[in-house]
């Protein structure tokens, strides 16, 4: 069994957005990890390509899709560059990744992430999180990975300005479908940014595998 009070926990979108889903099932994949996690479908593959597509494009390696892929991502390049067109002149980072320490109470744990692009415009800053293929029945689960994002870029101000980077007072998340072609946006001010502080805490300390009081399966763990 992993002894979680020797290790400095790690708290992703990922797992944060599973325990807030089903505790067990977040104790099971991320701490025991007793079952295996989500396989990926061919749909799954099919984003993971086009998110490389993607980035590639924002590094300025890649003008067109390579030959021979579908139609459905034909299409969704082509709103993809419709989409940035009108913030290609501000800064930006693409599949921006980051490790903040950060103390909950009697516990350091470090927050990690990866955004898959970040826009510093004059009047905030902007994380997009691009789709494809169908997300209907898990939207909220998208929702509660943006807030942690915006929450997290909120930790990372200063840091950012540091780097030469313009400063901002509110974050904008934008959740893009590329395959919809429709986007969905939340903008949170200096107030509420702050007070992400006192709503996340209580389920970063409730994460601790340490303070489960239910008993996960003998027979996994034994297994294990």
């Amino acid at each position: 069994m992993i002894q979680w009070f020797n290790m400095i926990r790690t708290i992703s979108a990922s797992s944060f957005s599973a325990y807030l889903a089903c505790p067990k099932y977040y104790h099971y994949l991320y701490l025991t990890q007793t079952i295996p996690p989500p396989l990926s479908d061919i749909q799954g593959k099919k984003g993971q390509r086009f998110h490389f597509y993607l980035d590639r494009h924002a590094k300025g390696k890649l003008n067109s899709l390579p030959l021979g892929e579908s139609s459905e991502l034909e299409n969704a390049w082509h709103y993809y560059l419709q989409y940035i067109e009108p913030l290609q002149d501000y800064p930006t980072q693409s599949e921006w990744q980051f490790h903040i320490p950060y103390e909950t109470v009697g516990e350091k744990v470090i927050l990690t992430g990866r955004i898959d692009r970040l826009f510093f415009t004059p009047k905030h800053l902007i994380a997009i999180d691009w789709k494809t293929g169908a997300t209907e029945g898990i939207e909220w689960i998208h929702h509660v990975q943006m807030r942690f994002y915006a929450w997290c870029l909120w930790q990372m101000k200063n840091h950012l300005v540091k780097q030469k980077y313009p400063s901002f007072k509110t974050i904008e998340t934008r959740i893009v479908n590329l395959s919809q072609q429709k986007e969905f946006v939340i903008q949170f001010n200096e107030k509420q940014l702050k007070g992400f502080a006192s709503e996340f805490d209580s389920p970063f300390q409730r994460m601790n595998g340490s303070q489960y009081t239910f008993l996960p399966n003998p027979v996994e763990l034994e297994n294990k």
